[in-house]
């Protein structure tokens, strides 16, 4: 991934391997239901008081695959492979939701029951999956 320096909007303050989207050329974490990012956090950020400090972030591109988890699901399903999905925002934690699709940002290519199946089982709950973030949302974060 490639990574770049942007401003930080002061009062913002994110996880590392959040999504951030630039509002006003500075950046912002991506909240629940969100269709406008472009950056994923490569370190945790508190508040840096000013809006003069740069952060070190990767730009995602729609080629990049993240893993990650599903929202609340109690097992994987295959069904999910090749569909698109809402992302969930809670506590700074960045999840797949494929129980809602109302406002899709990511795209579902593996499940970790079948690319690591000794570590993870299809009954897991909250399973792991990669996913892609659409092209769409990438276009509609500007810069």
């Amino acid at each position: 991934m490639e990574s770049v320096d942007v401003l930080i909007k002061n009062g913002e303050t994110w996880t590392a391997g959040q999504f951030l989207f630039p509002t006003s050329g500075a950046l912002t974490e991506a909240a629940t239901d969100s269709v406008n990012y472009k950056y994923h956090a490569l370190t945790t950020q508190t508040d840096p008081g000013n809006s003069t400090t740069y952060a070190e972030v990767s730009l995602i591109t729609k080629d990049i695959v993240f893993e990650g988890n599903e929202l609340n699901a109690t097992s994987s399903s295959a069904a999910w492979i090749g569909n698109i999905y809402d992302i969930n925002v809670t506590t700074n934690v960045v999840t797949v939701d494929v129980d809602s699709t109302s406002n899709p940002s990511v795209r579902v290519v593996d499940i970790a029951s079948n690319y690591e199946p000794l570590k993870n089982l299809s009954t897991d709950t909250y399973p792991r999956l990669r996913f892609v973030v659409l092209k769409s949302v990438l276009d509609a974060a500007g810069s």
